[in-house]
């Protein structure tokens, strides 16, 4: 049982660290379309350099 517990929480942060990585690379990162950027909520804009 532990060990299973071991590996999900692992999992678990791989994930959570993978979703983080995205959201800051989408903060930096511009749209392709010229005329479409969608809107970011805040939490995330204050990931910005």
């Amino acid at each position: 049982m532990d060990s299973k517990r071991r590996i999900e929480e692992v999992v678990s942060r791989g994930i959570n660290s993978l979703a983080l990585r995205m959201v800051k690379k989408s903060v930096h990162s511009t749209c392709v379309w010229a005329v479409h950027q969608p809107k970011l909520p805040e939490e995330a804009k204050q990931l910005k350099r």
